[in-house]
């Protein structure tokens, strides 16, 4: 979902973003969480280069590397029935997918990826991907240990996991990514495939499209006691009825990275930047139930940094806004 030259992106359960630069000296830490990425309905076969795969799981590590909890599985045992419901990536617009024969191993989040074509949001910005949040249904026996864990499972924000959808990179309408891992190497008029990842990954894990987040919005603000803490008041939100992302330009700090930057989770991006996840966007997934690792906070070296060896760059683009969208979950 980019725009023409010199223009701004931006991804979310409703949608925005702008970035900063490259980062170099990427040292992964023990998972806690274990993002699995199911290509099944790539059907138009968008992640058939496997360097974009690469890239998508690299995106992923951002939440395995720093989120502690520990999930149980959910295995129904005879007479036991669990179905999941997702989006289609590869046709936004139809039916919902249901499968009834799918177990979700011990700590994994399942993550269903394709393309589509996104289109633009009702401000006429390019969508550059939808992340939805996990549907389930179940029946069960009152004293089974597949009880026991969706109940666990069911406090979490997303129960499961979901689908993201990216528009697509061929045709007339379509978006100009960047697939690369070098910040500085970004073109002017391309939206940077990682940022958009990491984006719509937050957003299946429930930033902005949970009852857990819902819970803790009042009026267009979010009251989570760690985001108030580190923003130094409720942060505000974008106005409804999106209210899942933080209000466009909210900045925060990035472990490694000197000055304030455009958080992640705001509602958009430019074109030729990369964003990262801030200590107020990990402070968001802590409120609605993640377990963050501290060490994620700029007080301390970030995980995705090594001062020893990284080579910071903050780029600046101006132009027209583009946009990052996310469905709300289906309850």
């Amino acid at each position: 979902m980019l725009l023409p030259n010199h223009s701004r992106v931006l991804l979310g359960s409703s949608i925005a973003f702008l970035s900063l630069g490259t980062l170099v000296g990427y040292t992964p830490q023990a998972r806690a969480i274990d993002i699995t990425i199911d290509y099944t309905y790539d059907n138009k076969g968008f992640f058939t280069d496997i360097n974009r795969q690469a890239l998508l799981n690299r995106a992923a590590s951002y939440f395995e590397n720093n989120i502690n909890d520990s999930l149980p599985a959910l295995k129904p045992a005879p007479g036991e029935t669990f179905t999941i419901e997702f989006m289609n990536p590869s046709d936004t617009t139809g039916a919902n997918i249901s499968l009834s024969d799918r177990t979700i191993a011990q700590d994994e989040i399942l993550i269903f990826v394709g393309s589509d074509e996104l289109g633009v949001n009702g401000s006429g910005n390019p969508i550059l991907g939808l992340g939805e949040k996990s549907a389930s249904s179940r029946t069960f026996f009152s004293n089974s240990d597949f009880d026991n864990a969706y109940t666990t499972r069911k406090a979490e924000a997303s129960l499961w996991g979901g689908s993201i959808s990216f528009d697509i990179d061929s045709g007339a309408n379509s978006t100009d990514w960047y697939f690369g891992s070098d910040a500085g190497s970004i073109g002017t008029t391309q939206a940077d495939f990682l940022s958009t990842a990491i984006h719509e990954i937050a957003h299946v894990m429930g930033f902005g499209t949970s009852e857990n987040w819902d819970n803790l919005v009042l009026g267009e603000n979010f009251t989570g006691n760690t985001s108030s803490t580190i923003f130094g008041s409720d942060v505000p939100l974008e106005p409804a009825p999106d209210l899942g992302h933080w209000l466009d330009g909210t900045e925060s700090n990035v472990k490694g990275v000197l000055d304030p930057q455009e958080t992640a989770m705001d509602p958009s991006i430019a074109d030729g930047e990369r964003k990262l996840l801030t200590d107020l966007d990990y402070a968001g997934l802590q409120d609605i139930g993640w377990e963050v690792d501290s060490s994620v906070y700029s007080s301390s070296v970030p995980f995705e940094f090594s001062p020893s060896l990284g080579i910071f760059f903050v780029a600046g683009m101006f132009g027209t806004r583009k946009i990052w969208s996310t469905c709300k979950s289906k309850k």
